[in-house]
Parts: C-alpha cells; sequence; structure tokens
C-alpha cells in the first residue's frame, strides 16, 4: 500500500513538473511588455522580472525563466503562469457568478461551489465576524456593499478578483459563505485553475486566522 501511494506521488509530481514546464515553454515565446501589460502586471526590464501582487503579498517572477524569487505554492506558481498564458486584457466585470456559471464549469465548477460552501461554513462555525473581516483585512480584502453580511473582493491577481460573500450564523440559520468569480473570469484563466484558485483562497483564510493568534 505504502510503495502504492509512492508510486502515485512520483507520477503525480511528474504530472505537475510537465505542465509547469510546458507553461514556461509557451511564455519563453511571448514578448514580456505584451504579457505584463495584458496580465495587469510590472515589468521591469533592467531586472528582466515582473512583479505579481496577490493577496497582500507580492511575487517577482524572472524573465525568460518564469522562477519566482519568493517562497510560492507550487501549485498557485503553475496557475501564476497559465493566467501569464491566457490573459487578453479583457475589462474586468465587476458582476460575480458561481463557478459552476463559468465557460465549461458545470461539472467542476459546479462541485467546487459545493466544496467551498461547505468549508466556508466550517471555517465560520464559532468565528467572532471581527475575526474574519481580520482575517480578510491581511488578504488584502476591499469591503463592499451586498445583500449578504459580509462581502469582500480578494485581489488573486491583478484582474482576477475572487468575491467571499459571507452569512454570520444567527438564532435560527447556521453560517453561510460563498466564493464567486468575476464574469470575465474565463479570458484570465480555466475553470480548473479557478478551482485551484479558490481551495488557495481557502487555505489562505485558514492561515491568516491562525496567525492572529500568534500576533
Amino acid at each position: 500500500m505504502a510503495n502504492q501511494k509512492k508510486q502515485k506521488q512520483a507520477q503525480d509530481n511528474r504530472a505537475f513538473n510537465e505542465m509547469l514546464k510546458s507553461a514556461k515553454k509557451r511564455l519563453e515565446q511571448r514578448p514580456p511588455d505584451d504579457l505584463a501589460r495584458k496580465a495587469g502586471a510590472a515589468f521591469a526590464p533592467e531586472a528582466a522580472v515582473f512583479t505579481f501582487p496577490s493577496l497582500g503579498c507580492t511575487y517577482t517572477i524572472t524573465y525568460p525563466g518564469f522562477e519566482c524569487k519568493e517562497a510560492i505554492d507550487e501549485w498557485f506558481h503553475l496557475v501564476l503562469l497559465h493566467y501569464m498564458d491566457l490573459a487578453d486584457e479583457t475589462p474586468v466585470s465587476d458582476a460575480f457568478v458561481p463557478f459552476a456559471d463559468q465557460q465549461e464549469g458545470l461539472i467542476r465548477g459546479t462541485k467546487f461551489d459545493h466544496t467551498a460552501a461547505q468549508a466556508l461554513r466550517a471555517f465560520l462555525t464559532g468565528r467572532r465576524p471581527e475575526q474574519v473581516k481580520a482575517a480578510l483585512q491581511k488578504l488584502d480584502a476591499a469591503f463592499v456593499p451586498s445583500n449578504a453580511d459580509l462581502c469582500a473582493v480578494l485581489p488573486f491577481l491583478p484582474f482576477y478578483p475572487i468575491a467571499l460573500k459571507i452569512w454570520f450564523d444567527d438564532d435560527e440559520f447556521p453560517p453561510e459563505g460563498k466564493l464567486l468569480l468575476s464574469k470575465s473570469a474565463s479570458h484570465y484563466l480555466t475553470i480548473e485553475d479557478a478551482v485551484v484558485a479558490g481551495e488557495f483562497i481557502l487555505r489562505e483564510l485558514e492561515t491568516a486566522v491562525a496567525s492572529q493568534g500568534k500576533s
């Protein structure tokens, strides 16, 4: 059983490395100024680096190697490169919809909407609104009016905001949360990468709350 697990992990690693290699190869063919403009990044020709803000952090991507100078989650790195490849400078829509409503999102998107709702209910249970708001502020969220108790727009990537709507628990109902994508999202990431982005947001929320006790 242990050997099977190791074998699967090795296969997964090989598949991931191939995807990363392919993403870099595609980007190598593109002019850096064009990549930066379409992705909303800054490019410094002297240093040959792109700069991307994301969730309160800044990531520096080298050119033409497309490595990250900072510590970075490997899947986030891959999604960032896919974002650079797909970005077409489409204006960002301020209308947000479920993952299921994205292009080709009927299966993967619907499944993730359900998964995210469960994860957010668990995350919100027993947590005070001020704790949640403080965690979102650490991720550089912008709070906007909505029909929810709290609505935060999270800057996952420059042209890729992800909205989080929250209804806190009361005497009648348990807490509820929804992650939503901009209607323009499919111009920047496929639904598969959008799900990875959503999963990353959920992890970062947990990390931001956990760090409150250490500060």
